[in-house]
């Protein structure tokens, strides 16, 4: 079995896109109000959990624009 890491929060997405770690494919599936989308990752896990622990412990700084850009792509990919 491969190890993975799945997040349906676009925050922590936004996070890791904006820190160049780019999900390796983007479920998305319709609830019947919206879309929701699972990000997946099977590369850099080890970097991945680190960056998580430090957004939850406050530590991580990104540069806000960098950041909303990166939301703004991972948007556009969950309603393309």
């Amino acid at each position: 079995m491969e190890d993975i890491y799945e997040t349906k929060d676009l925050y922590i997405a936004s996070v890791l896109q904006s820190l160049d770690i780019l999900p390796n494919e983007v479920e998305r599936e319709f609830d019947g109000k919206r879309n929701i989308a699972t990000f997946i990752y099977n590369k850099n896990l080890k970097k991945i959990a680190r960056i998580i622990k430090d957004y939850y412990d406050g530590q991580l700084l990104i540069e806000p624009q960098k950041l909303f850009y990166s939301m703004k792509l991972l948007k556009n990919r969950i309603y393309e």
